[in-house]
Parts: C-alpha cells; structure tokens; sequence
C-alpha cells in the first residue's frame, strides 16, 4: 500500500484483520472505524527522529533549548528492550501509551505496530491493561501510569509489569505486601497536577525509608505536565521548575544509574526538549493527533483512524417535518434525509446532536435532530446522485478536531468513545 496516498474506505463491510478482538456485538456493522497501523508506525518513527536529533537542531520556536539530547544515531532495532533504568545509546526511550485501548484504536494491534517501530515501553492505566497485553505474548516493559491497590502487587510481580507508587500511603502499603519476587515501580512526582503523587522532597525521602529493605525496587520517577499543550508556556515551565528539586531528591536516594526519569507527554515531546530526559511518553500523538491547536508542530504526524458507516435509508420529506426525538429540528424547506446505523452507544456524541457532520461524496451534510443511541439523520439534499449504502465518513484527520469543538471537547474524548461494538479494521503497513 501506498502510504502517500489518501486510503479509501473498504468498499464492502469488512471484519477486522482479528475477528476475536470485536466483540459478536460489532460483527456485521455498517459502522466500522480503520485503524492505520503503518500511520502508527510511521508517527513513532517521526518522534524518534525529533527527541534523538543531533546537536544543534532548533527546538519549539526555533531555539536550541538546553537539557535536549543530544546523541547522534538510530533508534534500537524492533524489539531490542533494554533492561529498565538504562537509555538507549542514542538518546531517550520511548514509551507508546495504549491505555484506554489505546485511545480506542485497539491496544494489542497498536501496541505490537509500536514496538515494531522502535517504542520501548509501553504505558497503561491499569493492571488490567497491562494483563491484557502479556496475555497477548507482548513481553515489553510496561509501566501502571494509574494506582494499583497493594494486593494486586503480586500479579504485577510475576508478570514483571512496573507500578506506580502514587503515594506515600500507597508505599507503605506496597511494603507491607508479601512478594515472592521483586517488584519494579516508579515513582509518580506531583508537580502541577495536583492528582496522585507526592508533592514535597520530605515525602520523597520518606517513600525511600518507607520501601528500604523491601523487595520493592525503585527503578524510575516521573511526572506530568498539565499545561504543555498551550502556546504560552510559562505554565509548563514553571512547572518544570517545580518538579527539579523533585527528581533531585528521587536521584539522591536510588542509584541514578539504575533510574528512568520521564516527564513529557505528547505536549511536552514537541514543545519542550529540555523535559524528554530518559524517556518520553507518546500518548494522542502516537495517534496521529496533536494534543491542541495551539502546540507547536514540530514533529509530522499522520493520523490513524477515521470512523465511517453507511446510509441504511434515504427519505424525501416535506417543509415542516421534525426529525429525531424531542422535535428539535423542524425542516425549512424540503429535504432528503439519510439515516445512518451510529449512535451515542458506538461513540457518536450526543454533544453533537444538530451541531456535527459527516461527508458523503465529498459533500457535507449536517446532522440533524437528536443523536439517538444506534441512529443519527443528516440532511443529504446536497449531496448528488446519492444512494443507499454510499459510505459516511464520520471521522478522519480533517473533521475529528473540528467535531470536537463543536461538541465542547476534545479529541482525545471523540476516539476513547468509540465503543467495544464498532469493529476495528486494520490497516497492515507496507
């Protein structure tokens, strides 16, 4: 396949490349999102290049910024791991964040694609995820960027999946488990999120005495930005600063040569090279979306999924017909509407309820009335020669972000949303 070139939808309903992973309730659908995982592949590949570039290539804005990396030389081969608390010889980690199904794309698949790639880690927010993962035979490294409960402690020792210790109350918890073998974590640095974390150097010291001894290893830290993602940023800079002291103390208590310290999420890859350190965290990007309209776009992606379904029926209506429940679209002249089989229940938002689009023909027809759960109308007046069964495209990489303002959103929200009944097609790459 030609990756240059625009993919067209499946001419016919097509199951997806694995069949065991849609559920029967998303089997035979006229609704169906393509998944492209050579798009994966190639946005992993993108930022690989950006956070191992060479000396003196510009960062956001076009300033070298200091605390970039600056090894020369290529990213490991596919599949090469290194053990956790060491860098690659060419710079920082990757790690591919596929919690949330890997924001709605299919965490086994994308997974498999990224570490084919070149990603090193792979991040979840559960010891659900992370099971799921191991039971598919993925033996990478992989870190619970959430809280896990102490008791479960063992099933992520055994599996060897890293934790996040998310509290000082939580280490005392993950001391007192009973482990037959040691268990990997990383220590999680409120600077300015204000969720979990510890937020004080006293409370990095007392983590360490608390987990001294234990078979609990501390083999990283990390934190999270909050506001990378703007144009200004002083916030996240000023958040940076908040978190040195942090991650000095976390280095004056555990060997820092056994440690992996991270901080940047998508934002922070593509704005902020000084906080990439020993690994980065590629969540919306490796996606192919940008985390907003206003980060710089220093890396080229290309997006993954785009969300299609078909017209079921085509009806003729007079001036004056209300559509959908509430009535809360009346037609001011006559129209040709098409009912489409997507609804709140496989993703569609509600929010979008005579606000949102879809293309047919290259036309756009607007949605109209209430969204249901398993229906929507559009008004297809427009569209020429239309016919039951044209295709619909929800979503691609012109509409998704726009569809998300106009539901009061994000884009992040519109691909978690897509249900467990929309079936996943994929795209193999070239």
């Amino acid at each position: 396949m030609n990756t240059s070139r625009t993919p067209q939808p499946c001419a016919q309903p097509c199951a997806p490349v694995d069949p065991a992973h849609t559920p029967a309730s998303g089997r035979w659908r006229d609704t169906w999102a393509e998944v492209d995982l050579g798009a994966i592949m190639e946005n992993v590949r993108s930022v690989l290049l950006h956070i191992r570039r060479p000396a003196g290539i510009a960062g956001a804005g076009g300033h070298t910024m200091p605390g970039a990396h600056t090894e020369p030389g290529a990213h490991t081969e596919p599949g090469a791991h290194t053990e956790p608390g060491t860098r690659t010889e060419s710079g920082p980690k990757l790690m591919a964040v596929v919690k949330a199904d890997a924001y709605g794309h299919g965490a086994v698949p994308v997974a498999r694609a990224a570490l084919a790639a070149g990603a090193d880690w792979l991040g979840v927010a559960t010891l659900g995820e992370a099971m799921e993962l191991r039971e598919a035979g993925l033996r990478a490294p992989i870190l619970v960027l959430g809280h896990v409960d102490a008791r479960h402690a063992p099933i992520a020792a055994e599996a060897g999946i890293t934790l996040t210790v998310a509290s000082l109350t939580h280490a005392f918890a993950l001391a007192e488990t009973a482990l037959s073998q040691p268990l990997s974590v990383h220590l999680k640095l409120d600077s300015g999120m204000s969720r979990i974390g510890v937020r004080t150097v006293e409370e990095v010291h007392q983590v360490a005495d608390a987990l001294d001894g234990t078979p609990v290893r501390v083999t990283g830290a990390f934190t999270h930005f909050a506001r990378a993602d703007e144009a200004d940023l002083a916030p996240a800079l000023e958040q940076w600063a908040r978190a040195q002291p942090l991650f000095d103390a976390v280095k004056s208590r555990w060997p820092a040569d056994a440690l992996l310290l991270h901080a940047a999420n998508s934002a922070g890859i593509l704005a902020l090279p000084a906080a990439h350190l020993d690994m980065v965290r590629l969540g919306i990007s490796l996606y192919g979306v940008y985390p907003s309209g206003e980060v710089a776009r220093t890396v080229p992606l290309r997006q993954a999924l785009r969300l299609y379904t078909r017209v079921v029926q085509l009806k003729r209506v007079p001036a004056g017909t209300a559509v959908s429940y509430g009535g809360t679209h009346v037609t001011r002249a006559p129209a040709l509407l098409a009912t489409l089989p997507i609804g709140y229940a496989d993703g569609l938002l509600r929010a979008l309820s005579n606000r949102g689009y879809v293309q047919i023909r290259g036309v756009r027809c607007p949605m109209v009335g209430r969204v249901c759960m398993d229906q929507v109308v559009v008004d297809a007046t427009a569209v020429p020669d239309i016919q039951e069964g044209d295709v619909a495209t929800v979503y691609d990489e012109h509409s998704l972000a726009d569809l998300a303002d106009r539901a009061g959103t994000i884009p992040y929200e519109l691909l978690c949303a897509i249900s467990r009944r929309v079936p996943r097609v994929y795209r193999q790459p070239d």
